[in-house]
Order: structure tokens, then C-alpha cells, then sequence
């Protein structure tokens, strides 16, 4: 395993700077079947956040939020619907790291929505978060048993 890359007219250029295993999780909401490997800021060790290529925005809840409450608010009062029902929050800016097991950790400067009141896991949500990076999934075609999330920063994304 290694590097993914894309064409372009000089051949292929490498864009995965790492890669980390996914697989499901178990969660306070069930089961989560791509859970991958994060960290909130600098605040605290490694988390398994739920990548959900439908929600709407990242997600954090319960005492993580409270405790990210005082980082400089980009929008106050947001609402979003999910399948448990209408969460409200403030949206602020923060660096999630996606952690590698092989290659370089890659942090997202980030939009987030804080919602005390979700009690679900850490959710890496699409507007804010995986719409500012390049990333593609192995379910173990490549290396029969081990499911692969490779991840990078591409030179042409903005974010």
C-alpha cells in the first residue's frame, strides 16, 4: 500500500499523503460503519469520528462541546435535522486532524457545529470538513481484510 495519485498531463501526481484503517464502530447511536481515526484540536487524545458523506456539517455534542463553547463563533443559532431530530448549536472554527497510521496526520481547518445537546459520536459531516480535502476508501479489495481510508490535501482545493 501506498500513495494514490491522479493524472494529469505530466503522468501521475501523488495525492494521499496518508492512510488509516476504518471499520464500524458501536456508538451510543448504534452502529456506525465508517468510523475513523480524529482529533479535536490539540485538546485532548485520539476519537473515532462517524465520516458521513450526507451530514450536513461536522458535529460535536456533550461535554466536548461545552468545553469548545468559547472558540470565536462564525454562526450563532444554527439548526440542522437529523434522523433523531432538529439539533441547535453554534458553528465555530477548528483544526480536525485526521491521524494516519501510515504517512502524515492531515489537519482540516474546519467548520463545526456544537450542539450540547447530541449525545452521538464525533460526526466528520461534508460542508466544512471533507469538502476541504481529497479522500477515497479500500473496503479490502486492495488488501483483502483490512478497510482503508486514504486521505490529502490536494494543491487545487481550496480550504
Amino acid at each position: 500500500m501506498g500513495q494514490l495519485g491522479k493524472r494529469n498531463k505530466n503522468g501521475l501526481t501523488a495525492w494521499s499523503t496518508g492512510y488509516a484503517e476504518f471499520g464500524p464502530q458501536e456508538t451510543s447511536i448504534g452502529k456506525i460503519m465508517v468510523g475513523v481515526k480524529c482529533q479535536i484540536e490539540n485538546l485532548r487524545g485520539q476519537d473515532v469520528g462517524f465520516l458521513d458523506t450526507g451530514a450536513e456539517l461536522p458535529l460535536i455534542g456533550g461535554e466536548l462541546a461545552r468545553w469548545l463553547g468559547n472558540y470565536p463563533i462564525e454562526k450563532e443559532d444554527v439548526k440542522i435535522v437529523t434522523r433523531f431530530g432538529e439539533l441547535s448549536g453554534n458553528v465555530v472554527r477548528m483544526t480536525i486532524t485526521l491521524v494516519a497510521d501510515h504517512g502524515e496526520n492531515l489537519p482540516i481547518e474546519s467548520s463545526v457545529l456544537l450542539a450540547e445537546e447530541w449525545d452521538g459520536p464525533i460526526v466528520l459531516g461534508y460542508d466544512g470538513f471533507l469538502n476541504r480535502l481529497r479522500f477515497a476508501f479500500d473496503p479490502g479489495l486492495y488488501a483483502p481484510g483490512e478497510r482503508i481510508f486514504y486521505f490529502g490535501k490536494d494543491a487545487n482545493l481550496v480550504g
